[in-house]
């Protein structure tokens, strides 16, 4: 059987819409690998726990309006995501819990995407290695002995070590630019 982690958006899509396999096995298979990669890397700060998922997606998989339901995305520490802790990599709000969605995260969980945790990153955003998260280092899965980028580069880590299939940054100053070109991923900054 294919790695279902390792699958595109499109295929994963294609495959889900045509019953080759089901949501709960590529969620399974995605948190196969954190289990496999995640004590090396250190792309994420929080990861929901793998029965909430399953729970969301029984939800989600009767809608059939959803093209991209049930594909598992990564969410930067700095971008609030309901009930989940954003502490944008700082000790000073690593007990703060968001109450509210942002309105990126809204839009996707109207698509029926998955969020299946917040992303490492530089403290604040503020440098371009992820090095100085409260959270620890977070290592590029091609060579563990260099760095990913910063600031996003959880969410580029998450990518190319196949945590995730999409992945949410940010960038003011190379942010999702770096992370994307120091791990071979394609990353977009909105302009």
């Amino acid at each position: 059987m294919t790695e279902l982690n390792k699958l595109t958006t499109e295929e994963l899509s294609d495959g889900i819409k045509n019953d080759e396999f089901t949501i709960s096995e590529y969620i399974t298979a995605i948190y196969d690998q954190i289990d496999k990669v995640e004590g090396t890397v250190n792309s994420y700060i929080s990861i929901r726990d793998k029965e909430e998922i399953l729970n969301q997606n029984k939800l989600i998989e009767k809608d059939d309006n959803q093209p991209l339901k049930g594909i598992i995305v990564a969410v930067k520490d700095n971008i609030n995501v309901k009930n989940m802790k954003t502490s944008c990599g700082s000790k000073m709000l690593n007990n703060y819990v968001s109450p509210f969605n942002s309105t990126v995260i809204k839009r996707l969980l109207q698509k029926g995407l998955i969020i299946i945790g917040k992303t490492n990153m530089d403290e604040f955003g503020m440098g371009s290695t992820t090095e100085t998260s409260f959270d620890g280092v977070t290592r590029n899965p091609w060579d563990t002995s260099r760095v990913p980028g910063g600031s996003s580069g959880g969410s580029a880590t998450s990518l190319i070590s196949d945590t995730s299939t999409l992945a949410l940054g940010s960038d003011t100053g190379g942010s999702i630019r770096c992370p994307a070109a120091f791990c071979s991923v394609v990353g977009l900054k909105p302009s």
